[in-house]
């Protein structure tokens, strides 16, 4: 007891430990995310009163004597004298002076002449357009091929009719420091986190595994599946849980096994005076001269018959003949199986439609409940049918490469609030039926590892029996 104790209380600790890591992580990363951003907001506030001084230290009068002169103006030399001058003392990058239509007109970068067209200002054009409202803009950051992140800032200057913009561009080597550490951080928790989420894993396994197993047992249970074992080498509260379920399991198969007993005893006990009753009220039946007295007889026989049929569905229903597997041509099967229906279908003036596929389609199934199942189906969709009305029986592959045999009839269909308690047992719409030949089929069906089930269908009852297997091609035949 005290060592699956603490084995929980360690698996506890390493879990906190892990949470409480990647906790600090997330916080350790959303502090360099705001510092970043204090950073680069303040970046931009000292770009603004940088602008502003910039600004007044131009002459407006200059601009237009550069515009209609470049270079050969005395204004040129000047303003650019003053403008390097003003870059070397505020430690910026650059400084440049363009017009509307964003041709240089002076630059403190020597590799751009006047009247060229500075294209890459299209990444800034949001900002510019800005100008018209607010008097200095900030760009976003932007780094350059030797990792140094700069921001821009631009503002305009009226001379006469003409519009002027100064542009100044602004490296923080701090910052892209910065950003470089963020991005080892980044990295490194990432590494972190894919660590931890492998022992995370590994932990989490070796406590998933034993629950799944017991949930696949659980389901099991709940499904009617007695037979499997549960067992988990373990000395925690899962295996303590564990025994208590097999404990149950145990329980439940013996109660079960005296459920068949005390009903086989009833069922014996109920045909042995039930025969004699039959026996005598043939005898009366045969005999009587009396008319009264030959239909009451009748009636004695019909409602036997009735009990008898009664007692072989509960039998079968709660003592299902044990699964004997085979390997059955399918096709060949439902073609015996339709053949055994054909006076029942010509009674009532249904007409059956089977769609098979042309090559064999072998399946593993114990041939008597097959049969059973079969009979079932049509038998309850004939009930259901119209006089002049088709069944379909449809045998094909499905896209996971198993054979699919569905049954539909034209009959009214099954309500809404009816679809999930058609299999349970002695639920029925009709009188004087048992309402046990849905849930006897789908017991067979799951007994030998195959799948019932109701689909959706606009007319009618559509049902659905789904086995491994193999199909090809198919052929239609109208019977």
């Amino acid at each position: 007891m005290q060592a699956w104790r603490s084995r929980l209380y360690l698996r506890t600790a390493v879990l906190t430990l892990l949470v409480t890591f990647l906790s600090l992580s997330l916080i350790g990363y959303l502090l360099f995310w705001q510092v970043s951003n204090l950073l680069e907001k303040q970046f931009g506030e000292n770009l603004r009163n940088l602008s502003f001084f910039i600004t007044e230290s131009v002459e407006p009068a200059h601009l237009q004597l550069i515009r209609t002169m470049g270079k050969r103006s005395r204004s040129y030399r000047t303003e650019r004298f003053n403008l390097i001058k003003l870059k070397e003392k505020a430690g910026l990058r650059r400084i440049f002076i363009f017009n509307e239509n964003w041709q240089s007109l002076l630059d403190t970068d020597s590799t751009y002449f006047t009247e060229q067209k500075y294209f890459d200002l299209y990444l800034d054009q949001r900002e510019l357009s800005e100008l018209q409202s607010d008097s200095v803009v900030i760009s976003d950051m932007y780094e350059d091929k030797a990792g140094v992140f700069f921001k821009r800032a631009y503002t305009k200057i009226i001379s006469g009719e003409d519009s002027y913009f100064i542009g100044i561009e602004a490296g923080n080597r701090f910052l892209s420091s910065y950003k470089n550490m963020k991005r080892i951080y980044v990295l490194f928790s990432g590494m972190i986190v894919v660590f931890v989420f492998f022992i995370s894993y590994f932990f989490a396994r070796t406590i998933s595994e034993p629950v799944k197993k017991l949930a696949q047992s659980t389901r099991e249970i709940q499904q009617g599946n007695l037979k499997k074992e549960i067992r988990l080498n373990m000395d925690d509260e899962i295996g303590s849980l564990a025994r208590s379920m097999e404990k149950m399991r145990q329980s439940i198969l013996r109660k079960e096994l005296q459920q068949e007993i005390v009903l086989a005893g009833i069922a014996h006990e109920i045909r042995n005076p039930l025969g004699g009753i039959e026996m005598f009220a043939g005898i009366i039946a045969e005999e009587a001269e009396n008319r009264s007295i030959k239909d009451q007889a009748n009636k004695i026989l019909k409602e036997s018959h009735q009990i008898q049929k009664i007692l072989r569905e509960f039998n079968d229903f709660g003592k299902p003949a044990k699964r004997s597997e085979q390997e059955i041509n399918l096709n060949e099967f439902v073609h015996e199986i339709v053949e055994l229906m054909q006076k029942d279908l010509a009674k009532k003036d249904v007409r059956l439609q089977l769609q098979i596929d042309n090559r064999e389609m072998r399946i593993h199934f114990d041939p008597g409940h097959l049969r059973q199942i079969l009979l079932n189906l049509l038998r309850n969709s004939l009930q259901f049918s119209r006089s002049g009305g088709i069944i379909r029986l449809n045998v094909q592959e499905n896209k996971k490469k198993q054979v699919c045999l569905d049954l539909m009839d034209g009959g009214p269909g099954i309500p809404e609030d009816q679809k999930e308690q058609i299999f349970e047992p002695f639920y029925s719409s009709l009188k004087d039926h048992t309402g046990l030949g849905l849930a006897i089929v789908k017991n067979l069906m799951e007994e030998n590892g195959a799948v019932l089930r109701l689909m959706e269908a606009e007319n009618g009852a559509w049902f659905r029996l789904i086995f491994p297997g193999i199909s090809n091609s198919q052929v239609e035949l109208a019977i």
